[in-house]
């Protein structure tokens, strides 16, 4: 059976930061709640959606989706410089095609916020979650199928 719609999205955007060539040992996964224990990580985390549905046989959604990182790095002074290197490489992954293959009409970038532990006695790790808003829609009542309109 095809997947629905929602998920397709969630699957493509995984696959995009899976692909990311230019980070050594990058380890990307789905909704993970454990402590993250692979550096440099990202995390896919399913989040809301608001439907709008129409007269026009069409349902639109905006759903929420959150992007983790977490990196380690060799001192506290570089933690931020890796921070931003990972948010970067993942934001161009992401935004690199919006339509997904056309599964999505947009894709926007939303709020950054960052957790920079620059150590606390251990290894200096650092933390962000990057907030999209993934824009999409389906035949009414039928979440499997892309809608047209």
């Amino acid at each position: 059976m095809t997947e629905p719609v929602r998920e397709r999205i969630l699957a493509a955007i995984a696959a995009r930061l899976a692909a990311i060539a230019a980070i050594d040992g990058l380890a990307v996964e789905r909704n993970r709640d454990e402590p993250v224990e692979r550096f440099p990580s990202l995390i896919v985390i399913d989040g809301p959606q608001v439907p709008n549905d129409g007269n026009s046989g069409v349902t639109f959604y905006e759903m929420t989706v959150d992007i983790e990182g977490h990196v380690r790095a060799g001192t506290a002074a570089e933690v931020g410089a890796a921070l931003t290197r990972l948010y970067a490489a993942a934001w161009r992954a992401i935004a690199a095609e919006v339509g997904l293959g056309g599964l999505a009409t947009d894709i926007a970038e939303g709020p950054l916020s960052l957790d920079d532990r620059r150590g606390s006695g251990g290894t200096p790790q650092g933390a962000f979650n990057l907030e999209i808003t993934v824009t999409y829609q389906t035949a009414a009542g039928d979440p499997f199928a892309l809608g047209t309109g």
